[in-house]
């Protein structure tokens, strides 16, 4: 493999079984810090060409070429896949598929009958995410003296470019030879070639497995397995080009020296936003700006300056704080079911009336069956769980020190700063949730459930059930591995099932064992959408950041002072932490069962900072 070897899985399964609190909760939406809110990189160069006394009207024109790059890519993986996400290096992380009928299947493999492979395919599947983005950050600081003292404006705009790759790739161990059983898909065996031959096939999106209803009593239509088109996976790069946000900022120094040894000031800073919207198309989409927030806040910043000794030699520090508000904005996720990492990739069925079905469930019995059945339709459940929704954010702050000697013409600066945001508020919107109070029950999780018998007769027709799991995980369904898995002994509570026939004859369990009757829930269980916590995919965020700059300002010309620099950072993510009480009672202010996600990314860049002051 390019970037994972077989044996660092193994050892990371090994070492990943002994953890005890593990990570199982994870971001449905990587958010990261906007391109646009960096402090640092704003301010590195130019903090003695702006905040000026003066008395007539100045200002400064800079534009910053910037290189970004992300590290740690583990710790991405980590938040994509929680616990499912196996830790193996610094530079990787991987999951492994295997079927149901598959040997020695590990207790965090996700089940590949979801993914419609054969029942017997195992493989293992690499990821190494990271993103990259060059920014052309345009700033103009404009100084406003002549209207009032210490008065100033100023407007940012950076256009970035950033390009998105899960790093993924597959390593498939078994292909498999099994097909699929008669009455797990559709009421005749599934054949091999029906079937994907990759998890990749399924994740991107690309394929879906082939189903027919071959039964010549049958009035139903062909049954139909759907492809995955929300939070899909591939191994594409994925591109996006927008300004991250357009800031305009209005301050006053109020307090400042007429030498500028010293000053003090405040500001109020709004965003209009101009990058894109999350949409839920892919796992990890390209992400530029704040998420299409408007937001609102305050600056304050203020310098103080030391002459070193009688040379023209300076040292100065320079510090700034700013916070904002980030208020409501519409954006498309995908969530999982509350208590169900990953739940997104598990398999749905459709269950509708049975009324135009012969024969059908036993409405008779004792208990009767409800009038539905399977209605011959598998979807991923993302398909569904992608969901609009209204998001805002309480506050997002930087607080940044920096160390600035002047020699002369030249300088440089060093500094550190301090970024955070508190966890996002998510709720539903006014459409989707009024929408949601008339919708019919008509999903349910399949699990490994077979949702199709045969009529205990000569001619032994299908008879469709309504045979759901509401306890299946991403791992595995609730039959096997019972010996009688067949006969769907694992599904909500199980019935034995009778069809409407004379005589009520039994519905036999399917995979070729004809001996055994099978069952179907009374009453099923459906999908609802209160079984969607949206408080399980609120994030945050916070980093460390170190960064130096060195600049050469020319002689002014005509009144014009040109400058050129270059300079650099390096961010640091803090981590996402196992997701114990403590760390959820730090990290939100609502119950421990609304756990918030630290979604903070490690990053380095270099950059090019050239202007003039005027």
């Amino acid at each position: 493999m390019k970037h994972c070897n077989s044996k660092a899985l193994i050892c990371a399964l090994l070492a990943t079984s002994s953890l005890v609190n593990a990570l199982d909760e994870i971001a449905p939406y990587f958010s990261i810090r906007s391109q646009g809110f960096n402090a640092a990189r704003k301010y590195a160069g130019v903090t003695n060409k702006i905040n000026l006394a003066s008395d007539d009207l100045y200002g400064a024109l800079w534009t910053t070429i910037d290189y970004t790059r992300s590290f740690r890519p583990q710790r991405i993986a980590q938040c994509l896949f929680g616990d499912d996400a196996l830790i193996m290096n610094s530079n990787c992380a991987g999951i492994q598929i295997s079927g149901s009928q598959s040997p020695n299947r590990g207790e965090k493999d996700l089940l590949a009958d979801y993914f419609g492979l054969p029942i017997d395919f195992k493989s293992r599947v690499f990821f190494r995410p990271n993103f990259d983005a060059m920014t052309f950050d345009f700033n103009w600081f404009q100084g406003l003296d002549d209207i009032a003292h210490g008065l100033y404006c100023s407007i940012q705009a950076p256009l970035i470019y950033t390009r998105w790759n899960l790093g993924m790739s597959e390593e498939i161990i078994n292909h498999g030879i099994a097909e699929s059983p008669g009455g797990y898909f559709g009421p005749e065996p599934l054949p091999i070639k029906n079937l994907l031959s990759s998890f990749t096939q399924f994740a991107s999106g690309c394929c879906a497995p082939l189903i027919f209803d071959c039964s010549a009593t049958s009035s139903q239509p062909r049954i139909m397995f759907k492809e995955l088109n929300k939070a899909k996976m591939d191994t594409h790069r994925h591109t996006k080009t927008r300004i991250a946000e357009l800031t305009f900022t209005a301050g006053w120094n109020f307090l400042q020296q007429d030498d500028e040894r010293y000053h003090l000031g405040i500001a109020a800073c709004t965003s209009a936003p101009t990058g894109n919207t999350p949409w839920g198309d892919y796992l990890f989409e390209p992400v530029i700006g704040n998420g299409h927030h408007w937001t609102f806040g305050g600056e304050t910043n203020g310098h103080y300056t030391w002459q070193l000794g009688d040379t023209e030699q300076t040292l100065t520090l320079f510090g700034d704080i700013v916070a904002v508000h980030l208020f409501k904005a519409h954006q498309r996720r995908t969530f999982d079911l509350h208590g169900k990492p990953l739940s997104r990739y598990m398999l749905a069925q459709k269950l509708g009336t049975n009324t135009n079905s012969v024969p059908h469930l036993n409405p008779t019995a004792t208990p009767p069956f409800p009038p539905v059945e399977f209605a011959n339709v598998f979807i991923p459940l993302a398909n569904l769980n992608t969901i609009d929704v209204d998001v805002s954010i309480g506050l997002q702050a930087e607080c940044l020190a920096m160390l600035t000697y002047q020699n002369e013409r030249f300088t440089w600066d060093l500094g550190y700063s301090f970024w955070g945001r508190t966890c996002d508020n998510i709720s539903l919107t006014c459409a989707f949730a009024s929408e949601i109070e008339n919708m019919p029950n008509v999903w349910a999780l399949k699990g490994d459930a077979f949702v199709i018998g045969l009529e205990d007769t000569p001619g032994l027709t299908p008879v469709r059930l309504a045979a759901t799991q509401s306890d299946a995980t991403i791992h595995r369904g609730t039959n096997m591995p019972a010996v009688d898995f067949y006969t769907n002994p694992g599904i909500d509570s199980p019935e034995l099932a009778t069809s409407s026939s004379a005589g009520n004859p039994a519905v036999l369990g399917g995979f070729g064992f004809l001996s055994g009757q099978t069952h179907s829930s009374v009453p099923p269980v459906y999908l609802a959408p209160t079984d969607i916590h949206l408080n399980d995919a609120r994030t945050h965020g916070a980093s460390h950041k170190i960064l130096t700059n060195f600049m050469y300002t020319w002689d002014a010309k005509q009144g014009w002072i040109p400058y050129l620099g270059f300079g650099g950072e390096a961010e640091f993510g803090t981590g996402n932490k196992q997701l114990t009480n403590d760390c959820c009672k730090k990290s939100c202010t609502k119950p421990c069962d609304c756990p918030c996600i630290n979604t903070s990314v490690s990053q380095w860049s270099f950059w090019i900072k050239g202007g003039i002051a005027f």
